[in-house]
């Protein structure tokens, strides 16, 4: 878990030293991997991030980057990405989402209510999801005919 801010994480283990956090990474193969405030990460080590989206599977990893933004993440490692997760944004960045995933039903992100999220993967269709922060619990559903409810 890389969290540049320093919030602690239940993580097996936590920096927020992004070269430590980037070693660890090359001599440890098959990781869950977090990076969170990936913004603020990629806009100073992001040619030395960008090898976990792009080749990091070749170790065995499974990244996740989590930001307030689209932007913040280089186009390249989000085209690299298998799984998105979309809560409330801005109606630009669904727009970029909705384009990218080929998803238009990703447009309506900016209506979610707080918790209320969409997960859709490359070739999966659009499920609309809760989650529930005092329980942790998270409820999936597919989207009909295109409405998305709750949006």
């Amino acid at each position: 878990m890389l969290n540049p801010i320093g919030d602690r994480w239940p993580a097996d283990w936590q920096t927020d030293d992004p070269e430590l956090f980037l070693a660890y990474c090359r001599n440890h193969p098959q990781l869950t991997i977090f990076v969170d405030e990936s913004g603020d990460v990629f806009e100073h080590y992001r040619s030395h991030l960008n090898w976990l989206a792009t080749r990091g599977r070749h170790w065995g990893h499974a990244c996740f980057f989590i930001a307030q933004r689209a932007a913040q993440i280089p186009k390249t490692v989000r085209d690299n990405c298998t799984t998105l997760y979309l809560f409330a944004s801005s109606r630009s960045d669904a727009d970029v989402h909705a384009e990218e995933w080929n998803r238009p039903e990703l447009r309506a992100a900016p209506e979610l209510p707080r918790g209320h999220f969409f997960r859709t993967g490359r070739f999966e269709a659009v499920e609309y999801g809760i989650i529930h922060f005092r329980t942790a619990s998270v409820r999936l559903r597919p989207i009909k005919s295109g409405k998305v409810p709750g949006a």
